[in-house]
Protein backbone atom coordinates (compact mmCIF):
# COMPACT_ATOMS: atom_id res chain seq x y z
CA UNK A 1 0.00 0.00 0.00
CA UNK A 2 2.85 2.35 0.83
CA UNK A 3 4.51 1.71 -2.57
CA UNK A 4 1.26 2.35 -4.37
CA UNK A 5 0.77 5.62 -2.51
CA UNK A 6 4.34 6.71 -3.31
CA UNK A 7 3.89 5.89 -7.01
CA UNK A 8 0.65 7.83 -7.13
CA UNK A 9 2.26 10.81 -5.42
CA UNK A 10 5.15 10.74 -7.90
CA UNK A 11 2.73 10.67 -10.83
CA UNK A 12 0.80 13.57 -9.39
CA UNK A 13 4.02 15.54 -8.96
CA UNK A 14 4.95 14.93 -12.60
CA UNK A 15 1.54 16.06 -13.76
CA UNK A 16 1.76 19.13 -11.56
CA UNK A 17 5.22 19.92 -12.97
CA UNK A 18 3.95 19.55 -16.54
CA UNK A 19 0.94 21.73 -15.82
CA UNK A 20 3.08 24.38 -14.15
CA UNK A 21 5.50 24.38 -17.13
CA UNK A 22 2.61 24.82 -19.55
CA UNK A 23 1.14 27.59 -17.44
CA UNK A 24 4.51 29.34 -17.20
CA UNK A 25 5.42 29.11 -20.90
CA UNK A 26 1.96 29.20 -22.38
CA UNK A 27 2.97 26.27 -24.58
CA UNK A 28 1.45 22.84 -24.73
CA UNK A 29 4.76 21.25 -25.71
CA UNK A 30 7.75 22.14 -23.58
CA UNK A 31 9.86 19.03 -24.05
CA UNK A 32 10.10 16.08 -26.39
CA UNK A 33 8.51 13.96 -23.69
CA UNK A 34 5.31 15.98 -24.04
CA UNK A 35 4.92 15.25 -27.78
CA UNK A 36 7.90 14.04 -29.82
CA UNK A 37 6.20 14.51 -33.20
CA UNK A 38 4.85 17.87 -32.13
CA UNK A 39 8.34 19.03 -31.10
CA UNK A 40 9.69 18.18 -34.57
CA UNK A 41 6.89 20.09 -36.30
CA UNK A 42 7.22 23.07 -33.97
CA UNK A 43 11.00 23.24 -34.48
CA UNK A 44 10.60 23.25 -38.26
CA UNK A 45 7.99 26.01 -38.11
CA UNK A 46 10.18 28.03 -35.73
CA UNK A 47 13.11 27.86 -38.15
CA UNK A 48 10.92 28.96 -41.06
CA UNK A 49 9.49 31.85 -39.06
CA UNK A 50 12.92 33.15 -38.08
CA UNK A 51 14.18 32.80 -41.65
CA UNK A 52 11.14 34.65 -42.98
CA UNK A 53 11.67 37.49 -40.52
CA UNK A 54 15.28 37.84 -41.68
CA UNK A 55 14.18 37.77 -45.32
CA UNK A 56 11.78 40.62 -44.55
CA UNK A 57 14.62 42.61 -43.02
CA UNK A 58 16.72 41.86 -46.12
CA UNK A 59 13.95 43.18 -48.36
CA UNK A 60 13.66 46.36 -46.30
CA UNK A 61 17.44 46.93 -46.48
CA UNK A 62 17.34 46.31 -50.24
CA UNK A 63 14.52 48.81 -50.62
CA UNK A 64 16.55 51.38 -48.71
CA UNK A 65 19.51 50.86 -51.06
CA UNK A 66 17.29 51.26 -54.11
CA UNK A 67 15.71 54.38 -52.64
CA UNK A 68 19.18 55.86 -52.14
CA UNK A 69 20.11 55.26 -55.77
CA UNK A 70 16.74 56.45 -57.04
CA UNK A 71 17.09 59.73 -55.17
CA UNK A 72 20.53 60.27 -56.72
CA UNK A 73 19.15 59.42 -60.17
CA UNK A 74 16.42 62.01 -59.78
CA UNK A 75 18.96 64.67 -58.86
CA UNK A 76 21.11 63.78 -61.88
CA UNK A 77 18.01 63.84 -64.07
CA UNK A 78 17.23 67.37 -62.89
CA UNK A 79 20.79 68.42 -63.74
CA UNK A 80 20.52 66.87 -67.19
CA UNK A 81 17.27 68.71 -67.83
CA UNK A 82 18.98 71.97 -66.92
CA UNK A 83 21.91 71.12 -69.22
CA UNK A 84 19.50 70.60 -72.09
CA UNK A 85 17.90 73.97 -71.39
CA UNK A 86 21.32 75.61 -71.47
CA UNK A 87 22.20 73.87 -74.75
CA UNK A 88 18.96 75.04 -76.38
CA UNK A 89 19.48 78.55 -75.04
CA UNK A 90 23.08 78.69 -76.23
CA UNK A 91 22.07 77.62 -79.76
CA UNK A 92 20.19 80.89 -80.20
CA UNK A 93 22.21 83.53 -82.05
CA UNK A 94 20.80 86.28 -79.85
CA UNK A 95 23.52 85.31 -77.36
CA UNK A 96 26.84 87.10 -77.43
CA UNK A 97 30.16 85.35 -76.96
CA UNK A 98 30.14 86.43 -73.33
CA UNK A 99 26.63 85.06 -72.90
CA UNK A 100 27.71 81.71 -74.27
CA UNK A 101 30.77 81.76 -72.05
CA UNK A 102 28.55 82.26 -69.03
CA UNK A 103 26.25 79.47 -70.16
CA UNK A 104 29.24 77.17 -70.59
CA UNK A 105 30.44 78.06 -67.09
CA UNK A 106 27.12 76.91 -65.67
CA UNK A 107 27.26 73.80 -67.84
CA UNK A 108 30.70 72.94 -66.47
CA UNK A 109 29.45 73.42 -62.92
CA UNK A 110 26.53 71.10 -63.59
CA UNK A 111 28.86 68.44 -65.01
CA UNK A 112 31.00 68.71 -61.88
CA UNK A 113 27.91 68.27 -59.74
CA UNK A 114 26.92 65.15 -61.69
CA UNK A 115 30.32 63.63 -60.91
CA UNK A 116 30.02 64.64 -57.26
CA UNK A 117 26.63 62.97 -56.89
CA UNK A 118 27.88 59.87 -58.68
CA UNK A 119 30.89 59.48 -56.39
CA UNK A 120 29.06 60.48 -53.20
CA UNK A 121 26.23 57.98 -53.60
CA UNK A 122 27.35 55.05 -51.47
CA UNK A 123 25.90 52.24 -49.39
CA UNK A 124 27.85 50.78 -46.48
CA UNK A 125 30.93 52.56 -47.79
CA UNK A 126 30.60 51.07 -51.29
CA UNK A 127 30.15 53.34 -54.28
CA UNK A 128 26.97 52.59 -56.22
CA UNK A 129 27.13 54.71 -59.37
CA UNK A 130 30.74 54.81 -60.54
CA UNK A 131 31.32 51.31 -61.95
CA UNK A 132 31.67 51.63 -65.73
CA UNK A 133 30.26 48.13 -66.26
CA UNK A 134 27.43 48.65 -63.79
CA UNK A 135 27.15 47.30 -60.28
CA UNK A 136 25.02 44.18 -59.81
CA UNK A 137 23.26 43.21 -56.59
CA UNK A 138 21.43 40.03 -55.64
CA UNK A 139 18.86 40.59 -52.90
CA UNK A 140 17.89 37.55 -50.81
CA UNK A 141 14.19 38.06 -50.07
CA UNK A 142 13.19 34.45 -49.44
CA UNK A 143 14.15 31.65 -47.08
CA UNK A 144 15.45 29.28 -49.77
CA UNK A 145 17.87 29.42 -52.67
CA UNK A 146 16.89 29.96 -56.28
CA UNK A 147 15.67 32.79 -58.47
CA UNK A 148 12.24 32.81 -56.87
CA UNK A 149 13.84 33.85 -53.58
CA UNK A 150 16.24 36.43 -55.01
CA UNK A 151 15.93 39.73 -56.85
CA UNK A 152 18.73 40.89 -59.13
CA UNK A 153 19.38 44.60 -59.69
CA UNK A 154 22.02 46.30 -61.86
CA UNK A 155 22.90 49.95 -61.26
CA UNK A 156 24.58 51.68 -64.20
CA UNK A 157 27.22 54.34 -63.78
CA UNK A 158 25.99 57.93 -63.70
CA UNK A 159 29.26 59.83 -63.92
CA UNK A 160 29.73 62.51 -66.58
CA UNK A 161 32.00 60.23 -68.60
CA UNK A 162 29.47 57.38 -68.49
CA UNK A 163 26.74 59.77 -69.62
CA UNK A 164 28.94 61.22 -72.38
CA UNK A 165 28.99 64.73 -70.95
CA UNK A 166 31.68 67.21 -71.90
CA UNK A 167 34.03 64.76 -73.60
CA UNK A 168 34.86 63.91 -77.17
CA UNK A 169 33.74 60.66 -78.68
CA UNK A 170 36.40 58.01 -79.02
CA UNK A 171 38.27 57.87 -82.30
CA UNK A 172 40.24 54.74 -83.13
CA UNK A 173 43.11 55.53 -85.50
CA UNK A 174 44.92 52.68 -87.25
CA UNK A 175 48.39 53.40 -88.69
CA UNK A 176 49.44 50.90 -91.34
CA UNK A 177 53.13 51.42 -92.16
CA UNK A 178 53.77 49.89 -95.56
CA UNK A 179 56.36 50.25 -98.28
CA UNK A 180 53.74 50.90 -100.90
CA UNK A 181 52.06 54.12 -101.91
CA UNK A 182 50.72 56.68 -99.52
CA UNK A 183 46.99 56.05 -99.35
CA UNK A 184 45.09 57.95 -96.70
CA UNK A 185 41.54 56.88 -95.93
CA UNK A 186 39.16 58.82 -93.73
CA UNK A 187 38.74 62.43 -92.67
CA UNK A 188 42.21 63.91 -93.07
CA UNK A 189 43.59 67.37 -93.81
CA UNK A 190 46.99 68.94 -94.44
CA UNK A 191 48.44 65.84 -96.08
CA UNK A 192 51.90 66.32 -97.57
CA UNK A 193 53.40 62.94 -98.53
CA UNK A 194 56.51 64.49 -100.09
CA UNK A 195 58.12 65.35 -96.78
CA UNK A 196 56.27 62.62 -94.87
CA UNK A 197 54.42 65.10 -92.69
CA UNK A 198 50.82 64.42 -91.84
CA UNK A 199 48.31 66.48 -89.93
CA UNK A 200 45.05 64.67 -89.34
CA UNK A 201 42.27 66.81 -87.96
CA UNK A 202 39.84 64.56 -86.12
CA UNK A 203 36.68 66.37 -85.13
CA UNK A 204 34.79 64.78 -82.18
CA UNK A 205 31.05 64.38 -82.43
CA UNK A 206 30.46 65.99 -79.03
CA UNK A 207 32.00 68.80 -77.01
CA UNK A 208 35.60 68.40 -76.03
CA UNK A 209 37.71 70.05 -78.71
CA UNK A 210 39.73 68.57 -81.56
CA UNK A 211 42.77 66.35 -81.79
CA UNK A 212 45.62 66.94 -84.25
CA UNK A 213 48.10 64.20 -85.14
CA UNK A 214 51.43 64.98 -86.79
CA UNK A 215 53.89 62.54 -88.33
CA UNK A 216 57.46 63.70 -88.81
CA UNK A 217 60.73 62.07 -89.81
CA UNK A 218 63.09 64.60 -88.24
CA UNK A 219 63.94 62.37 -85.30
CA UNK A 220 64.32 58.66 -84.75
CA UNK A 221 62.39 58.22 -81.53
CA UNK A 222 60.09 55.19 -81.30
CA UNK A 223 56.46 55.46 -82.17
CA UNK A 224 54.07 55.92 -79.27
CA UNK A 225 50.44 55.78 -78.31
CA UNK A 226 48.13 57.77 -76.09
CA UNK A 227 45.94 56.69 -73.26
CA UNK A 228 42.19 57.29 -73.37
CA UNK A 229 42.47 60.83 -72.03
CA UNK A 230 44.77 61.95 -74.85
CA UNK A 231 47.03 63.63 -72.31
CA UNK A 232 49.85 61.16 -71.67
CA UNK A 233 52.50 59.91 -74.08
CA UNK A 234 53.00 56.17 -73.78
CA UNK A 235 56.00 54.85 -75.75
CA UNK A 236 56.11 51.42 -77.31
CA UNK A 237 58.67 49.49 -79.32
CA UNK A 238 59.68 50.84 -82.74
CA UNK A 239 57.62 49.54 -85.60
CA UNK A 240 58.77 48.50 -89.05
CA UNK A 241 57.09 48.87 -92.43
CA UNK A 242 54.12 46.55 -92.62
CA UNK A 243 53.29 46.74 -88.90
CA UNK A 244 50.05 48.21 -87.63
CA UNK A 245 49.69 50.54 -84.66
CA UNK A 246 46.29 51.32 -83.15
CA UNK A 247 45.64 54.46 -81.11
CA UNK A 248 42.46 55.03 -79.13
CA UNK A 249 41.26 58.47 -78.07
CA UNK A 250 38.32 59.54 -75.94
CA UNK A 251 35.85 57.27 -74.23
CA UNK A 252 33.22 56.18 -76.72
CA UNK A 253 34.80 53.89 -79.30
CA UNK A 254 32.26 54.39 -82.07
CA UNK A 255 34.17 56.38 -84.71
CA UNK A 256 36.99 54.78 -86.67
CA UNK A 257 39.49 56.58 -88.90
CA UNK A 258 42.04 54.53 -90.85
CA UNK A 259 44.89 55.76 -93.06
CA UNK A 260 48.17 54.47 -94.44
CA UNK A 261 51.60 56.03 -94.03
CA UNK A 262 54.37 55.28 -96.51
CA UNK A 263 57.65 55.35 -94.62
CA UNK A 264 60.69 53.16 -94.28
CA UNK A 265 62.33 54.68 -91.24
CA UNK A 266 61.42 55.23 -87.64
CA UNK A 267 59.32 58.31 -87.06
CA UNK A 268 57.71 60.06 -84.15
CA UNK A 269 54.06 60.67 -83.56
CA UNK A 270 53.14 63.78 -81.63
CA UNK A 271 49.86 65.14 -80.36
CA UNK A 272 48.74 68.73 -80.34
CA UNK A 273 45.50 69.21 -78.38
Amino acid sequence: AALTAASAASSVNRDIGTSMARLSSGKRINAASDDAAGVAIASRLYVEIRGTKQAIRNALDSQSLINTVESAHKEVENLLQRMRELAVQSANDTNSDQDRSNLQAEMNALITEVDRISSATTWAGESLMTDADGKTFSFQVGTAIGNENQIGVTIDAMSSSALGLGAASTINVDFDLTTGGFGPTGTLTDINPNDASLGALLTPTTAGGTVTLNLGTSNATPHGSFDQTVTDWIPFDPVTPGDTVTLTFGNDGTNDVTFDIDTTDQSSLQSVV
